[in-house]
């Protein structure tokens, strides 16, 4: 916690000669300074300085990770401390080629690895479809809210007529998107994208061919994830931008981490496919925004 020499207190950067008397004063509560870089000499205490950093940064991600994945467990009623003792996700750990669970959590505190990616590793797809069809639910009583006389005029659906239409919540379907349909039983037709990952083993006796009618304008929900710096204005960029896209932001969740980035989550409603590019484009404009993705679960 600082120095003295020769019976003086003196700041850690101070440089010794020869005969001077030092006394070290400590501290439990006290840490290192990222400062003691511009002065330490030696390369095995800059070594120590920056291993002590390492390490609180790690034991910090471990605590967001472990935050983030329990409350994606939670809605798919599973537990991260039942998992973990079950030996689930040192098979997940393993499966994206990390030594451990401890590093697994890390990365999804870093935002290398997302909790849905671990979950779609433990699930099997149809329990992703269920939950899928329940979020669903949600984003389609928002489509109804904001388009005019129904989501289903929006599509043109091939030998079927007077039948309930659902957007797939794992994928999100937009105008513009290669789309396809499947009849599920007692749910009507869901609609997923035609390279959607829950779809490749559903039964093709069920699929029915559908497209976008281009003659009719709807507004959908779209969710994007922005990865910036944490910075002053940040945020006031990032929804001048969209707004000045001509889209409008119906919720947003914005996340910083250690390192001063910014993890943004938004929901925006967009026209089509075409639009929700031209939003993207304009955000990845932005300096201090490093990567733009849509999400699709």
């Amino acid at each position: 916690m600082g120095a003295k020499v020769n019976g003086k207190i003196v700041p850690l950067k101070y440089e010794l000669r020869s005969g001077d008397t030092v006394e070290i004063m400590t501290s439990p509560a006290a840490k290192p300074s990222k400062d003691w870089l511009k002065f330490a000499k030696t390369s095995r205490a800059k070594t120590k300085i920056r291993q002590h950093f390492k390490t609180e940064e790690w034991e910090k991600s471990i605590t967001l990770g472990k935050d983030l994945l329990e409350k994606e467990l939670r809605k798919y009623d599973l537990q991260q401390a039942k998992l973990i003792k079950s030996g689930e996700l040192a098979k997940v750990a393993s499966e994206f080629s990390f030594k451990d669970v401890d590093d697994l959590i890390a990365a999804v505190g870093y935002g290398k690895v997302t909790a849905n990616q671990i979950i779609g590793k433990i699930l099997p797809p149809e329990r992703l479809e269920q939950h899928g069809e329940e979020e669903e639910g949600r984003l389609k009583r928002l489509i109804q809210k904001v388009t005019r006389g129904g989501s289903k005029d929006a599509l043109l659906i091939k030998g079927v007529d007077n039948i309930v239409v659902r957007y797939a919540g794992c994928c999100n379907p937009l105008p513009g998107d290669k789309v396809v349909g499947f009849i599920t039983r007692g749910r009507g037709v869901t609609i997923h994208t035609s390279d959607c990952k829950n779809i490749m083993d559903d039964d093709p006796n069920r699929k029915v061919d559908v497209e976008w009618d281009s003659a009719k304008e709807y507004i959908y929900p779209v969710r994007i994830r922005i990865y910036s710096e944490d910075k002053k204005g940040m945020l006031a960029d990032i929804s001048n931008s969209i707004t000045s896209n001509e889209a409008n932001i119906t919720n947003a969740r914005v996340e910083t981490t250690d390192e001063k980035k910014a993890i943004g989550t938004f929901e925006v409603e967009i026209r089509d496919l075409n639009h929700l590019k031209k939003v993207i484009k304009g955000l990845e404009k932005i300096k201090g925004v490093h990567r733009v993705e849509r999400m699709r679960i």
